[in-house]
């Protein structure tokens, strides 16, 4: 017997799971979810099922697991439901989530906890937004100090780190997650942020030269954008906090 391809064995397993009553939701993950596919690219899988039937659906969703190319997990409604809350150690997990459309899904349920899965918590938005911003302004900080010193290694460091502060806040104002490094320059194409200050490709290319060179022009640059922005935002009293830092002052 021929030995089937991931393509094949993926459609076995959609297949299976429309036809079983114990599952009430099937969301296909990672790049294949959102279309973003190379050559190497897997299948990863969440399978929900009915609480009292995840025991039998473990093992009947297994044997997947055993082909190489298959990643799948099995959750009850109520694990998935409490799967990467805000305020518990899976929330690293939420950007899993976002852009992503179930392939079985009969109520409606399971694409509604996804797409609250892909955004931070309404509600939770200003107080994340406010300690990123933060971050961000310590790090800038420390850069400018660094490079005053001489000390290139320190500033370089301290600019690179706070880029991914940058990346929080400038997709969580949006209430936004940041995406994974693979996705952003997708996510930015995609779906673009709608209060970045630069254009996307312009806002990549001055990203990777701060990563790779001790550049603070640029830093600076950027800096003057995004307290214009989060001022504007409702985030000045952050930003205000920093006054008499007096290597600052000249920027508040």
């Amino acid at each position: 017997m021929q030995k089937m391809n991931r393509d094949e064995i993926y459609q076995n397993l959609l297949k299976e799971a429309k036809s079983d009553h114990g599952v009430i939701g099937f969301i296909l993950l990672a790049g294949r979810g959102r279309g973003f596919v190379t050559e190497h690219s897997d299948y990863d899988i969440a399978i929900i099922v009915l609480d009292e039937k995840k025991t039998e659906c473990l093992e009947k969703y297994e044997k997947f697991n055993k082909t190489e190319v298959i990643d799948v997990g099995v959750y009850s409604f109520t694990d998935f439901k409490n799967h990467a809350a805000w305020d518990t150690g899976e929330a690293w997990d939420r950007y899993n989530f976002a852009h992503l459309t179930a392939e079985i899904d009969p109520t409606g349920e399971i694409q509604k906890i996804i797409d609250e899965k892909g955004m931070i918590p309404p509600g939770r938005i200003k107080e994340f937004v406010s300690k990123k911003l933060d971050g961000y302004m310590n790090l800038y900080y420390r850069m400018l100090k660094n490079a005053r010193d001489g000390n290139s290694t320190a500033a370089y460091l301290d600019g690179a780190e706070s880029m991914f502060y940058l990346l929080d806040i400038l997709f969580g104002i949006e209430g936004r997650i940041r995406p994974y490094n693979k996705f952003l320059e997708w996510e930015l194409k995609e779906y673009p942020l709608k209060l970045l200050p630069l254009p996307p490709e312009q806002f990549i290319e001055k990203l990777k030269k701060i990563m790779t060179t001790d550049n603070v022009d640029s830093q600076k640059e950027i800096f003057g954008k995004i307290l214009k922005l989060f001022r504007q935002g409702g985030y000045g009293k952050v930003i205000d906090g920093w006054k008499g830092y007096f290597i600052l002052d000249d920027h508040l």
